[in-house]
């Protein structure tokens, strides 16, 4: 029983670890389509810094 105890601990942990690094990548890709939308946008239209000083 111990040794499952252990066990089932030990895997908790790695999957934690899992865990952690998945949302970490997901939050990088999150941030990497935002910057592309945003140059995106910037290059169908006047850049937004523009469109805000005209307002």
């Amino acid at each position: 029983m111990n040794t499952l105890l252990g066990n089932l601990i030990e895997e908790k942990q790695r999957l934690r670890t899992q865990l952690v690094q998945v949302q970490t990548m997901l939050r990088l890709i999150d941030d990497r389509i935002l910057e592309e939308l945003l140059m995106e946008l910037e290059s169908n239209d006047e850049p937004v810094a523009k469109k805000v000083d005209q307002r």
